[in-house]
């Protein structure tokens, strides 16, 4: 009987080494895929950081840029009132210059003085016509600053949303390799667990039947 004894010894023996060696290169696979999950998970988040950094930068721009708007448009109903002003003032000395001619015509008012205050009120009306056409084009700049920086503003809160996009996908894709990454942990130690399992009862095995060979 001890004749059988070392080819069941060996055989045990060869067993377990190829369970060894098969546990070793599970568990090397299982490790590699972890690891590069881990790596996966840790671009994710440095992603996910660089976003959301690139969010708040986005966020005061815009928030910079809505104060600007607000400082063009004040100073648009600035230059608006400057405008009605004018266009006001121009009013009434053209009804004035027009009463002044209607006396000359009707011989109520000296010629030469009241051609003097013709010219007079026809230099004022001039420069204020001029102040007004100057005024009006600083309206139209104006319109168009706050359309630029209207456009600014959009394509701002666009790039945050968009970035907002991408950090949402960024979290699945992060939440689905957590997930694999846990399955493959739990693999891993099950494959342990039943190779080690497997490892004692043919130990058990081997060690019963030495210790039957030798009472026999």
């Amino acid at each position: 009987m001890r004749k059988l004894t070392f080819p069941i010894l060996v055989f045990a023996v060869a067993v377990l080494m190829v369970l060894i060696i098969t546990g070793c290169a599970a568990n090397k696979e299982a490790l590699n895929t972890i690891e590069s999950q881990k790596k996966q998970l840790q671009a994710s988040q440095n992603k996910v950081r660089e976003l959301e950094a690139q969010i708040k930068d986005l966020q005061v721009k815009a928030s910079e840029t809505q104060n600007s708007i607000d400082v063009v448009k004040s100073e648009k109903l600035e230059i608006a009132g400057t405008v009605d002003n004018l266009r006001s003032d121009i009013s009434r000395l053209e009804r004035e210059k027009d009463a002044v001619e209607k006396e000359i015509e009707s011989g109520k008012e000296e010629a030469e003085k009241a051609k003097k205050r013709i010219a007079s009120l026809g230099s004022q009306i001039a420069g204020l016509k001029k102040e007004l056409g100057e005024k009006e084009q600083q309206l139209a700049n104006k319109d168009s600053e706050i359309a630029s920086l209207r456009a600014a503003q959009e394509q701002l809160n666009s790039t945050i949303a968009q970035n907002r996009q991408k950090i949402a996908q960024l979290n699945n894709e992060k939440n689905a390799i957590t997930a694999q990454m846990n399955e493959a942990i739990e693999s891993k130690n099950g494959t342990i667990k039943l190779l080690s399992v497997v490892a004692v009862v043919l130990g058990i095995a081997a060690l019963g039947s030495v210790v039957w060979a030798v009472k026999k």
